[in-house]
């Protein structure tokens, strides 16, 4: 039952976590594409 009553002061830390680890994972998509698929230069 002590876990809920610290929950909210831990819900923005895991908020911006969460947040920060989907930019990541964007940006790995992306580069991945690029990669895969490299812009034809013409």
């Amino acid at each position: 039952m002590v876990r809920f009553i610290r929950l909210p002061l831990l819900e923005p830390i895991v908020l911006e976590l969460e947040l920060e680890l989907e930019l990541e994972l964007e940006l790995e998509l992306e580069l991945e594409l690029e990669l895969r698929c490299p812009k034809r230069e013409e």
